[in-house]
């Protein structure tokens, strides 16, 4: 049985889809970020004990300075991700293709745009909330519909169905 879906983006829905399509796994994140505290506790560390007689040289300021050259060049790389995720989500949301109605159909073999169907097996990713389901292909193009794009409540319950029954997520 198809469920015929329609709508068009809100740009918060879109940013939301992006964001979850684009977000860095957890163990990468944390282990950027146990990194970047640990460096960061070295510094300090050694920042205190340097300033233990109550004057720094030269030298110790020298250091302090590429320290904080080097916590900041640190963050910047943990947090680039979601810096680009956002640049992306943006750059993306200006296309005009992407704020255009959506109109497509949900089989037993995959979800269908005009005359382009993508079958589910080439579905690689999922990420399902309440209002929002998000699917990606090995090549990374994406299928991101929410909820208001379905008629009724029971045409979401089905797609979602659909969706936890063909689609496996990605390890």
């Amino acid at each position: 049985m198809d469920i015929d879906f329609q709508g068009q983006f809100e740009k918060s829905q879109y940013l939301e889809a992006i964001r979850l399509a684009g977000t860095p796994k957890k163990w990468s994140t944390a282990w950027r970020v146990i990194l970047f505290v640990g460096f960061t506790a070295l510094a300090a560390f050694y920042a205190f004990t340097a300033m233990q007689d109550g004057e720094a040289t030269g030298n110790e300021i020298f250091r302090f300075i590429r320290y904080g050259l080097a916590i900041a060049v640190f963050g910047y790389f943990i947090f680039r991700p979601y810096i680009a995720i956002h640049q992306t989500a943006n750059r993306l949301w200006n296309d005009p293709l992407v704020r255009r109605p959506i109109h497509g159909t949900v089989s037993s073999r995959g979800i269908t745009y005009g005359t382009l169907t993508t079958p589910w097996s080439d579905f690689t990713f999922k990420h399902v909330t309440d209002d929002l389901v998000v699917l990606l292909t090995a090549d990374r193009s994406m299928s991101a519909l929410p909820r208001s794009f379905f008629r009724d409540e029971s045409d979401w319950q089905r797609f979602r169905q659909m969706v936890e029954q063909h689609v496996m997520a990605a390890k």
